[in-house]
C-alpha cells in the first residue's frame, strides 16, 4: 500500500457516507420509459463527420413523451437525461459514450439562442428540498430552460459511496417552482396544493454481464415527471412559448471529462447569458 493515510481517508469517507441520497433514488427507479435511445456508432443520422453534439429535434409541449404503469399512468415526462456507453468489440472496455438530453424550454421572439448546448441549466441536486422558488425581477430577453442538470453527480457515478446514482440528474429548476408553489414532498418529489406533482424516476440498464466481474449498466438515465394537469398550467405561466428540445451528444472515451469541464464553463452557461436579466437563484 503507497499512502496507508489517503487509504485509511477513503475508507472512513465510505464508511460515515449519509444513505439518505443513494436510498432516495433507489426508490425512485422505474422501468425505462420508451424513449428513443441515445444514437450508436451506427446510427446514420449521427455518422455526419464532424459533428458530436447538435439538437435534433423541436417539439410542442404537449407532444411530451408519456410513461407506463402505475401510478404514472396519464402523467408527461417534463425532461430526460439518458447516458450510453457503447463497449470495444475486442476488449470489453468503454470505447464511446452517447448522452442525449430532452428538456423545456422558454423560446425567445426569433427562435432558440443555444441550440448547440443542451436545453438544461446548470442545476442543484438540493432543488428537489427546497420549497417555491423566488420570482426573478425580469426574464431573460433570450430563450431559458425551466429544469436544471446537477453535474457533479458525475463524481459518484456507480461507485461504492453512490450505489448506483445516475451519473447526470435533472433537478426541479426555480420556474416550475415558483409558478406550481411546489413544495417537497416524499424524497425526490415535489408537491402541489393537490399532493405529488413533479417526480424525479430513473433507470439503469443493458447490462454488461461477464464471470469476471459484477454486472455494470451501459446505458443510466433518468426523467422529470409532471401530472397531466399542470403542464398547459407551466406553459400559461412562461413568458413565451414552451417547446421541448432534444439535444444528442457523441464522445470517444477519455473525451467525456474534458468536453463536460469545457461546457460547464462556455456552453452551457451561454444557455442564461444575454442582454436581458438573469433568472434569481435562491
Amino acid at each position: 500500500m503507497s499512502d496507508p493515510r489517503a487509504w485509511e481517508d477513503q475508507l472512513a469517507t465510505a464508511l460515515t457516507d449519509s444513505l439518505i441520497v443513494p436510498l432516495a433514488f433507489e426508490a425512485a427507479r422505474w422501468p425505462r420509459p420508451g424513449l428513443r435511445t441515445p444514437p450508436g456508432p451506427d446510427d446514420l443520422a449521427d455518422s455526419v463527420a464532424g459533428i458530436i453534439a447538435e439538437t435534433i429535434s423541436v417539439r410542442r409541449s404537449v407532444e411530451a413523451d408519456v410513461p407506463s404503469g402505475q401510478p404514472l399512468n396519464g402523467w408527461y415526462i417534463l425532461a430526460s437525461v439518458e447516458k450510453r456507453r457503447f463497449l470495444s468489440l475486442h476488449r470489453r472496455t468503454t470505447d464511446s459514450v452517447s448522452l442525449r438530453f430532452s428538456g423545456p424550454e422558454a423560446t425567445a421572439r426569433g427562435g432558440h439562442g443555444a441550440p448547440d448546448v443542451p436545453p438544461f441549466s446548470d442545476g442543484d441536486l438540493v432543488e428537489w428540498a427546497e420549497g417555491p422558488a423566488q420570482l426573478p425581477l425580469g426574464f431573460p430577453q433570450v430563450s431559458f430552460p425551466l429544469l436544471g442538470v446537477d453535474r457533479d453527480m458525475v463524481a459518484a457515478g456507480d461507485a461504492a459511496h453512490g450505489l448506483g446514482l445516475p451519473d447526470l440528474t435533472l433537478t426541479a429548476g426555480w420556474g416550475p417552482r415558483a409558478a406550481l408553489h411546489l413544495r417537497p414532498g416524499a424524497p425526490l418529489t415535489l408537491e402541489g396544493d393537490r399532493g405529488p406533482t413533479f417526480r424525479l424516476i430513473c433507470w439503469r440498464t443493458e447490462y454488461e454481464r461477464s464471470s469476471y466481474h459484477l454486472a455494470w449498466p451501459r446505458m443510466t438515465g433518468c426523467a422529470v415527471v409532471i401530472r397531466p394537469d399542470l403542464l398547459e398550467v407551466l406553459a400559461e405561466w412562461a413568458p413565451a412559448t414552451v417547446v421541448i428540445r432534444d439535444f444528442v451528444m457523441r464522445l470517444k472515451h477519455g473525451e467525456e471529462g474534458e468536453m463536460t469541464r469545457k461546457r460547464s464553463v462556455v456552453w452551457w452557461r451561454r444557455v442564461l447569458v444575454g442582454p436581458g436579466p438573469l433568472p434569481h437563484r435562491r
